[in-house]
C-alpha cells in the first residue's frame, strides 16, 4: 500500500477583466485536479486581491486546497504544471498576468530541498524575486508566510499546519499579518 501525504496547494488567476470570469478558470482547474491522483480534503473560499506587483493587470481570484496523494512532490508538481498548461498558461516573464498558477504550500511537514535553500529563498529581496526563478522544488512555498493572499485561503483549510522551520501555524502567521494587508484579500 502507496503512503498518502497531506498537502496545500494556492491557486490564482487574474486572466480575465471580469471577477466571475476570472473565478471559473481557478473552478476548472479545481476540476483537473479532481482528476488526477489527489482526494480533496478541503477547498477554501475565493478571495479577490489586487494584482502584485501593482501594473494595471486584473485582480486575482485566489483560493486553497487541502488535499491528500501518493504522488511525490515532484510528480504532484508534474501534473499541476499539465492542469496550467491544459488551461493555457505560459510562462514568458515573471509574475506576469495568468491564466492559472498553481503552488505546492506544503507538502507533509517536508522541507525541500534543504534548509538553507529554504533560507535563500525565504530571505530573498523583492528585486531579486521578481527576477529569479528557483529551479528546483521548494517546499513549504518560501513566502507563503508573508502572503495575505496565500496565507487567508490557508487558514481555511489548514489553519493548524504547523510551518516546520517557522515553527508558527497558520493561524499565527496568519495572525501576524498588519491590518492593511488582510484589508487586499476580499471574500468573493
Amino acid at each position: 500500500m502507496m503512503q498518502t501525504h497531506n498537502c496545500a496547494l494556492a491557486l490564482g488567476s487574474n486572466w480575465c477583466q471580469n471577477i466571475a470570469d476570472t473565478r471559473s478558470l481557478v473552478d476548472a482547474s479545481i476540476s483537473w485536479l479532481q482528476k488526477e491522483r489527489v482526494n480533496i480534503l478541503a477547498i477554501s473560499a475565493f478571495y479577490q486581491t489586487k494584482a502584485f506587483p501593482a501594473n494595471g493587470d486584473p485582480d486575482f481570484v485566489n483560493a486553497a486546497i487541502l488535499l491528500e496523494t501518493e504522488l511525490s512532490p515532484n510528480q504532484l508538481l508534474k501534473q499541476m504544471h499539465e492542469i496550467e498548461n491544459r488551461l493555457g498558461r505560459t510562462r514568458s516573464e515573471r509574475w506576469e498576468r495568468r491564466v492559472i498558477d498553481i503552488d505546492i504550500l506544503f507538502y507533509d511537514d517536508d522541507v525541500r530541498p534543504d534548509e538553507k535553500t529554504h533560507e535563500t529563498w525565504r530571505d530573498m529581496t523583492l528585486s531579486d524575486q521578481m527576477v529569479r526563478i528557483p529551479d528546483q522544488l521548494i517546499v513549504p512555498h518560501p513566502r507563503l508566510q508573508d502572503r495575505p493572499f496565500v496565507l487567508v485561503p490557508l487558514c481555511d483549510v489548514a489553519p493548524h499546519w504547523v510551518h516546520p522551520i517557522l515553527h508558527k501555524s497558520v493561524k499565527q502567521m496568519h495572525a501576524a499579518l498588519d491590518d492593511q494587508a488582510l484589508a487586499g484579500v476580499t471574500p468573493l
